[in-house]
Parts: structure tokens; C-alpha cells; sequence
């Protein structure tokens, strides 16, 4: 929470809750868990009421599988974060294959098949979302009516991942629906991007060049699937370094860039 509100203070607009759910193979639990180098963690969805809780105006996106969600259930939960948040949640969509086996996976999906199914949770649970058509939230105090029945859409999705039905149970969206952030820099990543997010999480050198051509693909990508590159903010990971002077940033910079020497 301290940390939650230094950002908000600094002005930055959203903090992303990275997530692994996978202490991965035998052989590297220890590693991970000997000095809490990648684990344990605590589950990002329910962390992100307590950092609401700290703040005013950050937006708070915890990191989701669609392995780990069934879409109603998602939905429902989503809704609820956002309607309590004064709308302000986010979801890191991510399509980690390595962890499929903890949540009842059968068979694990390959690289694109993830996005694959990725894409689908996601169409279905816009889908819910949206099974509220305008005028359905009526809330008349002075008639008593809370909704229109006749304006709640049913919904049907029977998928190659999903099968669900809807109108979804919980309180519609009055001021928009949360945002949709993702990583990967791969071909079906990028296309996921174009097409899904309102934020996309970029890897790469961080040299003008590299920068340009990484942000020319997820422009492509947004074309593509018909939307304007303008829909999509991109953000460039760093990872800052504090030193204690200028001659340490210095060493450390050229050790960087001659890591043999």
C-alpha cells in the first residue's frame, strides 16, 4: 500500500502486479523460494482491493491467465473490482503455457494456441459485460425499478475452450470497461495487441532503432485488426539502477557493455 501511494503521489497513472503462479520444475523450487526469488506471491486479484483501498486515482492491473479463469466467473469477478475501484482496474492478460498443468489442463497448449484461447476468454467475457444493453441499468428511485429485464441480452458461447451462458450477474459498466494490457513481442503476441489491448508491454533494446521498428509492428498489428494505432499506449520496459554518484553509474554502465572484461 506505501508503495502503491509513492506511485500515485510520483504521478504515474497504473501499477501492473506482475505474477508467476509456477514455482516451475523440481529443480528449481529451491532457487526460487531459498532467498523469495520468484515465489511465493501473493495471488495479484485479491491483492489489488487493499491497493484501491490506498489510493485515489491509480489504475491497479494484476496479472491474469485465461487458464486459471473460467469466463463467467471472470467477468463477474472483473466487474465487481471495477465497480468498487470507481473504475480503475486493469487486467495483464498473459498466456503463460508453463503453469496449464496447475490449473486441470489436460493438455498443455502450444505458443499460439494459448493466444488462441486467450482471445476467446477474452470475447466471451466482453461479451458478458456487454450482455447489459444501455437503458438496462434503469435504478428509479421513485418507481422502484432497478432494471429492465427486457433490454439484458442472453448469451450463448459455446467455443473450442468455453461453453457458458449468460447475461452475466453483476452491476453494469457506467463509465467504461477495464483496460487491457499485455506483453510478448511475438508475432501472435502482437497480434493479440492489435486487436485486444489498450496497453501493450514492449521488450526491446533500447536503442532508437530498435524502439521505432518494435513500435512500427504494434502499429501494423493495430491496423490490422482495424483500429487506429492511437488505441494502443506502448510502454518500453527499463530497469533503473540507483547508484550513490555519478563515477558508480558510470562503472556500472561500462561493465554493461563489456560484461567479459
Amino acid at each position: 500500500q506505501e508503495a502503491a501511494r509513492t506511485l500515485e503521489q510520483a504521478g504515474f497513472d497504473l501499477v501492473i502486479i506482475e505474477d508467476a503462479p509456477s514455482l516451475g520444475s523440481a529443480d528449481t523450487i529451491d532457487l526460487r523460494v531459498r532467498h523469495a526469488f520468484g515465489g511465493p506471491k501473493h495471488d495479484p486479484l485479491l491483492l489489488a482491493p487493499y491497493l484501491f483501498q490506498a489510493t485515489r486515482h491509480l489504475g491497479v492491473v494484476p496479472t491474469v491467465n485465461p487458464a486459471a479463469y473460467l469466463p463467467y466467473t471472470a467477468a463477474r469477478q472483473f466487474s465487481t473490482l471495477q465497480h468498487l475501484s470507481a473504475h480503475r482496474l486493469g487486467l495483464n492478460v498473459v498466456t503463460d503455457t508453463g503453469s496449464a498443468r496447475h490449473f486441470s489442463a489436460a493438455d498443455q497448449l502450444g505458443h499460439d494456441a494459448a493466444y488462441d484461447r486467450a482471445e476467446e476468454w477474452l470475447d466471451g467475457i466482453r461479451s458478458l459485460w456487454r450482455s447489459w444493453d444501455e437503458g438496462a441499468l434503469v435504478q428509479d428511485r421513485e418507481t422502484g425499478v432497478f432494471a429492465d429485464g427486457s433490454k439484458m441480452r442472453s448469451v450463448r458461447h459455446r467455443g473450442e475452450h468455453f461453453a457458458f451462458d449468460g447475461p452475466l450477474n453483476a452491476v453494469p459498466f457506467t463509465a467504461g470497461e477495464p483496460a487491457i494490457v499485455s506483453p510478448g513481442g511475438s508475432g501472435r503476441g502482437l497480434g493479440f495487441a492489435g486487436t485486444n489491448s489498450d496497453v501493450q508491454l514492449a521488450l526491446a533494446p533500447l536503442d532508437e532503432a530498435s524502439v521505432r521498428a518494435y513500435r512500427a509492428k504494434i502499429h501494423e498489428a493495430a491496423i490490422a485488426a482495424g483500429r487506429s494505432p492511437a488505441d494502443i499506449t506502448i510502454l518500453f520496459a527499463i530497469q533503473p539502477v540507483i547508484t550513490s554518484s555519478p563515477e558508480e553509474a558510470d562503472r556500472i554502465v561500462a561493465a554493461s557493455a563489456h560484461p567479459d572484461d
